[in-house]
């Protein structure tokens, strides 16, 4: 992934040492918008749709995502809310990375 391209393979290994696999059924939220987030995802399957709630117009469908994208990075990487809403379309497998396996990169 070009997010992690710049890693060396050391901590390529240790990264996916410690990534975790979650599976969602159809219409599960993965992330809420304005929730707190230390972590990201990678879609391994499935398809996941991003909202936004736009004032006076609601929750809004702005993307799809799919396999091999990444979504919540910014959360992991800023520590600030989550900036959108991600629903699982299908029934879907990620791999979370928390913020603690990156500090760990990084020491």
């Amino acid at each position: 992934m070009s997010i992690f391209a710049l890693l060396p393979n050391e901590e390529i290994i240790l990264l996916s040492n410690d990534l975790i696999h979650k599976k969602f059924d159809a219409g599960d939220s993965i992330i809420k918008q304005n929730d707190s987030g230390d972590s990201m995802f990678i879609l391994m399957e499935g398809l996941l749709t991003v909202y936004i709630n736009i004032p006076e117009k609601g929750e809004t469908r702005v993307a799809i995502i799919g396999p091999g994208n990444f979504f919540g990075e910014m959360s992991l990487l800023t520590g600030e809310p989550r900036s959108a809403t991600i629903k699982a379309d299908t029934a879907v497998n990620v791999y979370e990375i928390t913020h603690n396996t990156m500090k760990n990169l990084s020491e």
